[in-house]
């Protein structure tokens, strides 16, 4: 969301309304479907997509947050001492969360269509505490300062999936909220494909 929450001693809770949205892509290494590989991150990972969607595995998601420069940052007051408490501290994504896997189809470089199996995680600012929805409101403003480290990781509980690693990660750079493209609301998918043209065939 890109606005401020209502309290919730007196507000009535928002689910939904208009907001910020980050697509992140991740390509697996190469190296990851080698046996010789024993990385017990990469078995959870493994388990964590190839679960059904309603399976509890999947509460396992974690996100690591990380304001690298938070002395840079001129943050002051309440919304300084909740960023250093939580800084570099991961949280389960849960139950902000929601998975589903596709396939998508597109063309190669020789003009052959293929098909790219992914797996998706959608999670919904909506979903959480007001505290962390009020903080978040509070520091877009000062966003264009910000160098932020994502991490990713799949929670690990037994010693055999012992150690819990990251297994996937960026870095958000001076992003400035008030540049950030905005999607209108009448344009349709179809006019954004009027313009598109197909690949020439090899």
């Amino acid at each position: 969301p890109n606005f401020a929450p209502p309290n919730p001693l007196w507000g009535k809770g928002n689910l939904e309304g208009p907001g910020i949205v980050f697509t992140l892509t991740f390509k697996a290494c190469d190296w990851i479907d080698d046996p010789k590989n024993d990385v017990p991150a990469i078995k959870l990972l493994d388990t964590l997509v190839s679960s059904s969607e309603d399976s509890k595995f999947r509460n396992r998601f974690k996100i690591l947050p990380v304001l690298r420069n938070m002395n840079e940052c001129n943050l002051e007051g309440m919304v300084k001492s909740i960023v250093s408490k939580f800084n570099g501290r991961p949280f389960l994504s849960t139950p902000c969360h929601k998975f589903s896997d596709g396939e998508l189809s597109q063309m190669n470089s020789k003009g052959q269509l293929v098909k790219i199996p992914y797996h998706d995680i959608s999670i919904d600012g909506y979903l959480y505490s007001y505290l962390a929805r009020s903080t978040t409101h509070v520091m877009l403003a000062k966003s264009s300062s910000f160098v932020i480290d994502m991490g990713f990781i799949v929670e690990a509980r037994e010693d055999e999936e012992m150690p819990e690693q990251i297994v996937s990660h960026l870095r958000l750079n001076y992003l400035d909220a008030k540049l950030f493209p905005e999607w209108k609301k009448d344009r349709s998918c179809s006019e954004d494909q009027a313009g598109a043209t197909s690949p020439p065939p090899a």
